[in-house]
């Protein structure tokens, strides 16, 4: 079994790949590069991108530290075990089949039984695919994708970068002042 290629490696070879455009080369690459993370189709980096949508910035992966924090309750909080994390990742499961339901609701209102006929394909394509996402080598590959993603990445040092808030029970505490405020998901204070 050969080694696992570098996600520059894997990005690189999908530019050279991809039809030209007739944005300049460095627009190109650039937006090349983004629509490959974004694009949502049957696969394990697809589902990478719809958990990135649907958990909007609320899920962070920490490299240093080899862990997952997420943010609930109006806080962020150490995701123990990535008890967190997999039930996200459930909710991948779920949007396909959601996908798959409206487009059978689609096919039983389509006026052309070849549109009909696809778009049940299509609802049978993405059922079968909200199955396998729950499988364990589902649910570990888009887990193992998205700690190399940098849309989930944080830096250890980005967290409780101003040492003067606390985290309490109810919202963060400015030591210097004393002021009780609700806790900002923009500063990631995870001290308690």
């Amino acid at each position: 079994m050969s080694d696992p290629l570098a996600d520059s490696v894997v990005l690189d070879r999908a530019r050279r790949y991809a039809e030209p455009s007739n944005s300049p080369p460095d627009d190109r690459a650039a937006a090349s590069e983004q629509s490959i993370l974004e694009q949502v189709d049957h696969t394990d980096a697809g589902n990478v991108a719809v958990l990135y949508n649907l958990t909007n910035g609320d899920l962070r992966y920490v490299y240093e530290r080899k862990q997952w924090i997420i943010w609930e309750k109006n806080r962020w909080q150490v995701d123990r075990g990535n008890a967190a994390a997999h039930r996200k990742m459930l909710e991948v499961s779920a949007h396909h089949r959601g996908l798959a339901d409206r487009r059978l609701k689609e096919a039983e209102s389509a006026g052309d039984s070849g549109q009909a006929n696809n778009l049940r394909k299509a609802a049978d394509a993405s059922l079968q695919w909200s199955t396998k996402c729950r499988d364990k080598h589902r649910l570990d590959a888009m887990l193992n994708l998205a700690m190399r993603d940098a849309r989930f990445l944080i830096e250890a040092r980005e967290l409780d970068r101003a040492p003067w808030l606390l985290g309490v029970a109810n919202g963060v505490v400015d030591l210097r002042t004393g002021e009780l405020r609700p806790d900002s998901k923009h500063e990631y204070v995870l001290k308690r």
